[in-house]
C-alpha cells in the first residue's frame, strides 16, 4: 500500500515559531508606541529599550538624523522625512518584486518541503514468502511555492515592520499646537498650522499615506482572508502569503490582528494628539486594561483543551500586555518627578521594567529558536 505525507493544515496553522515571531515584533512595536508618552522615563531605561525597539521602528529615532544636515529649516527637513516615509514602501516592494521576478526566478521553482511517497519496488514482483524481503523504494516529492507567493510574503512581513512608523509619522506631522487660540504646527511652532507648505504636505502627503497604509491595505488583506475561507488554512500557497497575519489564531478568529492594530493605533493616536501628561497617561493606562480584559476573554489563540500549544501563545501574549501595563502603572510614578526625591525607588522600577522586558524576549526568543529547528 502507498501511503502519502500530506501538507498539514493543522500544523502549518500552529507552527509557533512564526506566531512567536509575531509576538515579539509586537511588543517591540508597542514599548517603542509607550515610550512616546509624555513622561519622564529614567534615562538608563528609556535608552535601553528605544535602542531595542528601534530594530522594530524607526518613528522614534528618524529625527536624529537632522543633524547630518547644518542649517537646515527643521519643517523643510520633516517635510522631506514625509515625503520618503510615503515612498519608501513603494520603493522597497519595487525591491523585492526585482529580486523574486529578476534574480530568483534565473533559479526556477521555490522548493520547500517533502511528500515521501513509499512502496514495493516495481522491478520486483515476487509472490512467495520471500516477498517479505522486497525493497522499498521512496520517491521525494516536493513542495513547490511561486514566486508570487514568496513576493507577497516578503510585502507582508515588511508592511508589518512599517505600518505603525508610517501611521506614527504621518499623525505627527498633523499635530497642532494652541498657542494663544491660534494653532501651530507642532514640529514647528514658527509656522501656522494648515497654511502654505503644511497644508500642501498634508493634504498631498500625510493623509493619503495614513489612509492608505494604515487603512485601505490592512482592510484589503482582511477582506481578501475573508474572501478565501477556510481554505486560508489549508491551501500552502495562502498559507505562505498571508500566514505571518492569521497563524495561530483560531479560525473563528483570523481578523484578531486588526485588534492588534487597533490596539497600536489607539497609542499613536494618544501620544500624538494628547500632550497632557497625567489625563494621557491614565487614558493609555485605561486602553491596555481594557485589552488585556478583551484578550483574555476572547482567546484568539484558542482553549488549552483543545491543542496545548494555544495555551502557550494566549500566556505569552498576556505576558507582553501585562509588561505593558507595568511599566505604565511606573510611568504614573515617574510622573510624580519621583526620581528627583527617591532614586533608589526609581531605579529599582526601571531595571524591573527593563528586566522583564528582556526576560519575556529572551524566553520567547528561545522557544522560537527551538521551534524553528524542530520543524526544519
Amino acid at each position: 500500500m502507498r501511503s502519502f505525507r500530506k501538507f498539514n493544515a493543522d500544523r502549518r496553522r500552529k507552527a509557533l515559531h512564526s506566531t512567536i515571531k509575531r509576538i515579539i515584533l509586537s511588543h517591540f512595536q508597542m514599548v517603542s508606541i509607550v515610550l512616546g508618552l509624555s513622561v519622564p522615563w529614567p534615562k538608563l531605561l528609556e535608552s535601553v529599550l528605544n535602542t531595542v525597539s528601534s530594530l522594530v521602528s524607526f518613528s522614534e529615532g528618524i529625527n536624529r538624523f537632522e543633524c547630518l544636515y547644518q542649517g537646515i529649516d527643521h519643517s523643510d527637513f520633516y517635510n522631506g522625512v514625509l515625503v520618503f516615509t510615503a515612498v519608501f514602501p513603494l520603493l522597497s516592494t519595487g525591491f523585492l518584486a526585482l529580486y523574486w521576478f529578476g534574480l530568483v526566478q534565473c533559479f526556477g521553482p521555490l522548493k520547500c518541503g517533502s511528500r515521501i511517497q513509499s512502496g514495493p519496488d516495481p522491478k520486483t514482483n515476487e509472490t512467495t514468502t520471500e516477498a517479505i524481503t522486497t525493497t522499498t523504494r521512496l520517491t521525494i516529492i516536493t513542495v513547490t511555492y511561486t514566486n508570487t507567493d514568496a513576493f507577497i510574503s516578503s510585502t507582508v512581513l515588511l508592511c508589518f515592520f512599517l505600518v505603525p512608523s508610517i501611521v506614527a509619522i504621518g499623525t505627527t506631522f498633523l499635530r497642532c499646537y494652541d498657542v494663544g487660540g491660534q494653532l501651530f504646527v507642532y514640529i514647528d511652532l514658527e509656522k501656522e498650522c494648515y497654511q502654505g507648505n503644511h497644508l500642501f504636505f498634508a493634504l498631498l502627503v500625510a493623509w493619503p499615506m495614513i489612509l492608505l497604509y494604515g487603512a485601505l491595505m490592512p482592510g484589503f488583506v482582511m477582506l481578501r482572508l475573508r474572501r478565501a475561507g477556510a481554505v486560508r488554512s489549508t491551501d500552502h500557497h495562502l498559507m505562505l502569503r498571508w500566514g505571518m497575519l492569521h497563524s495561530g489564531y483560531r479560525p473563528s478568529k483570523y481578523w484578531w490582528e486588526m485588534v492588534v492594530l487597533l490596539r497600536k493605533y489607539s497609542i499613536i493616536m494618544l501620544v500624538t494628539f494628547n500632550s497632557k501628561g497625567a489625563y494621557q497617561l491614565h487614558l493609555a493606562l485605561g486602553i491596555i486594561i481594557v485589552v488585556l480584559h478583551f484578550h483574555d476573554s476572547q482567546r484568539p489563540f484558542g482553549h488549552r483543551h483543545v491543542d496545548p500549544t494555544n495555551a502557550v501563545l494566549h500566556r505569552y501574549e498576556m505576558g507582553s500586555l501585562l509588561i505593558l501595563l507595568v511599566m505604565l502603572w511606573c510611568a504614573g510614578f515617574f510622573l510624580l518627578e519621583l526620581c528627583h526625591t527617591e532614586h533608589g525607588w526609581c531605579e529599582f522600577m526601571a531595571v524591573v521594567v527593563v528586566v522583564s522586558n528582556f526576560l519575556l524576549v529572551g524566553v520567547l526568543l528561545v522557544m522560537y529558536v527551538k521551534e524553528w529547528c524542530k520543524r526544519k
